[in-house]
């Protein structure tokens, strides 16, 4: 196995279509049908900001899961203080490929981006009823250090 940053619109895209199709699943009220087009061309876009990074696994000479993170700088300001953090919007491995070490690869690249931009955190938001989501980041090392909450009206 091994992660390599990539900036190719198609491949993200195509790697997004599993981790897409279990928010629909999950929360078709907020999540349209996956688009391949729409996708890739939202990724077209977000590849020239120089703070979003993608990393994509490799396994058995093919993409197999990717992760999409954002280089957060936080300003100081009258309540709290500056720091750098890195944002994971997303990360998915392939169905096959899942329990094998590729999501901690690939978690291994962003710890790695951290601490090459000074970054004293990673942060990671997750839909309550993914709870291979909240297995995986408890299984890294992730603790609760804000609860967000809504209401229906």
């Amino acid at each position: 196995m091994r992660v390599r940053e990539t900036k190719d619109c198609a491949l993200i895209a195509e790697l997004n279509k599993h981790v897409h199709k279990l928010h629909v699943e999950l929360y078709p009220t907020y999540f349209k049908p996956y688009n391949y087009e729409q996708v890739k061309g939202f990724f077209e876009n977000m590849v020239n900001h120089p703070q979003f990074v993608f990393f994509v696994l490799e396994a058995e000479g093919e993409a197999r899961g990717y992760s999409w993170v954002e280089i957060r700088k936080h300003s100081e300001n009258p309540f709290k203080k500056a720091y750098t953090s890195i944002y994971v919007h997303q990360i998915s491995v392939e169905e096959g490929y899942r329990k094998r070490g590729c999501g901690q690869h690939l978690m291994k690249a962003v710890e790695r981006l951290g601490e090459t931009h000074s970054a004293s955190e990673i942060e990671v938001d997750y839909w309550i009823d993914n709870q291979e989501a909240k297995r995986f980041y408890e299984k890294n090392g992730f603790i609760k250090f804000r609860e967000c909450v809504h209401k229906y009206i």
